[in-house]
């Protein structure tokens, strides 16, 4: 298996509040699944997802991705292994304002390796992909909600990942680039990158090789 997770647990404190926000959760995933986490909001998702993309350490568990256990990595090996295998793509549009698309697209590869010819055919190729050819020279202070969106996903999958995590990502589309974004998953997943997605919405129940329900901090 690309991803084993087992007894994944999340505890921390509000006050005199003891929280469980992810509760002893264990999950396999195959290079070529398309994972879908559905449930409410407060529900524990976006905290399980931190936890797999390594950036939120675990109270109990363990992360393994194509063999290597995240939180037994020092901070820099943690860093360089997410970079080079882990796409992410957070609910947040966080984008450089004084670059296009195009060059925020590109900064996960500038920040560890040189940009090279091959890299900046990728990035046309995804932004095709995504319906947002057209952008690449925009700024992000240009762009709709849902654009920004594709951009963020575009970014997640220029280093060509083992393992894409996306927080929500059709949050901000209408049905049509909804689709777009989806179909897109699927042929990612096909390729043998394992996607797993997040989302409350309930209506796109047809996509995914599995969904999963997630219910106070519980894979159900």
């Amino acid at each position: 298996m690309l991803i084993e997770v087992k007894n994944l647990t999340r505890k921390y404190s509000r006050g005199l509040r003891h929280i469980t926000a992810v509760d002893g959760v264990s999950l396999t995933v195959g290079k070529d699944e398309f994972v879908i986490i559905k449930g409410e909001s407060g529900s524990g998702k976006s905290t399980l997802l931190s936890m797999l993309a390594g950036l939120l350490k675990p109270t109990e568990g363990s992360v393994v991705i194509s063999g290597e256990n995240l939180y037994k990595l020092s901070d820099k090996e943690l860093s360089l292994f997410r970079n080079r295998h882990i796409g992410y793509v957070p609910q947040g549009h966080e984008f450089l304002s004084e670059l296009t698309v195009y060059e925020n697209i590109l900064l996960p590869q500038r920040l560890y390796n040189k940009a090279s010819g091959d890299v900046k055919d990728r990035v046309i190729e995804i932004l095709n992909r995504l319906g947002i050819s057209e952008l690449k020279d925009s700024y992000p202070s240009e762009l709709s909600g849902g654009e920004r969106k594709r951009s963020a996903i575009a970014r997640a999958l220029v280093n060509a990942p083992d393992i894409l995590l996306a927080d929500e990502p059709t949050s901000d589309l209408d049905r049509k680039n909804t689709t777009i974004v989806l179909d897109a998953f699927s042929e990612i997943a096909k390729s043998g990158t394992a996607v797993i997605m997040i989302t409350h919405d309930d209506h796109i129940s047809s996509y995914g090789d599995r969904i999963l329900n997630m219910e106070k901090g519980k894979l159900i």
